[in-house]
């Protein structure tokens, strides 16, 4: 079976007013529904709300995400949570709802794997891949930061815990071939779950493995540089500082410069504070 995914120039439109808008549950059930309309307009439609009535979530995750999640649980004494033997029946309106996101971005997360429920032999998926991936990413940023909390403060813990497995699955499996991404990625979904050292490594790694040439270089570098900040670990954080005058571009130094300068500000303040 061979899906061959088409992008217009109205996903396109919706993409980057979602990228510059504010998040929120609007905005999380904007990006879902620009996925499910990407999708659904391929050689054959494949979006959530023509797949959903085939497949359950419950038999995607023990069927196809188990071989992943097993290995995984191992680790759940250092960072992840364990993985949940099921999920409750929701009774109220607004967790049925946030059950609802969860099931779909678990979906949007997993493509094109959930299809192998539907299909057997081969599935492959080809045409705009890029387009694919960057809603991907999108939905992976906006589940870490919006939805995740949203299930905390529900204490909905079962989606969280297979939500942040998913999570995790998808930056390792779906960005291998980009780890600068990846890494920015985990450090966001660590910092979600509170393992701030963790964090800050991916985030150096991410700049490490960014070229100074990349258009996102200056942003990575001071991604890290806020989060030693934010820890005040401002040793760390000027020294950094120091260090990228003498590895970046001509372009980047002015704002280097006042990156620098704000650094030592705040060791002055706090010194005397």
């Amino acid at each position: 079976m061979e899906i061959k995914l088409r992008t217009s120039k109205t996903h396109k439109k919706i993409y980057r007013e979602i990228l510059s808008s504010k998040w929120s549950q609007k905005t999380i059930v904007d990006c879902f529904s620009l996925t499910n309309d990407f999708l659904n307009t391929s050689t054959y439609p494949v979006g959530y709300s023509e797949v959903s009535t085939h497949i359950k979530i419950e038999q995607l995750i023990s069927q196809e995400l188990s071989s992943y999640l097993s290995p995984l649980s191992s680790l759940s004494t250092n960072f992840l949570p364990k993985s949940p033997t099921r999920i409750p029946k929701r009774r109220s309106k607004n967790k049925i709802e946030k059950h609802n996101l969860t099931n779909e971005a678990i979906y949007n997360l997993s493509f094109p794997l959930p299809l192998s429920l539907l299909e057997k032999g081969d599935i492959k998926v080809i045409g705009d891949l890029d387009f694919l991936r960057d809603i991907q990413s999108l939905t992976f940023l906006m589940t870490t930061e919006y939805l995740i909390p949203q299930l905390n403060k529900g204490k909905m813990n079962e989606e969280k815990d297979y939500m942040i497995f998913v999570l995790f699955i998808h930056a390792l499996l779906s960005w291998h071939d980009n780890p600068s991404h990846q890494n920015y990625l985990l450090s966001i979904l660590f910092n979600e779950l509170g393992v701030k050292e963790l964090s800050r490594i991916c985030l150096y790694n991410a700049f490490k493995l960014t070229s100074p040439d990349e258009h996102d270089y200056l942003t990575k570098a001071q991604s890290y540089w806020s989060a030693l900040i934010d820890e005040k670990l401002y040793q760390e954080a000027r020294h950094f500082a120091m260090t990228l005058m003498r590895t970046s571009k001509q372009e980047h130094l002015e704002e280097i410069e006042e990156i620098i300068e704000l650094t030592f500000q705040l060791g002055k303040y706090l010194s005397k504070h």
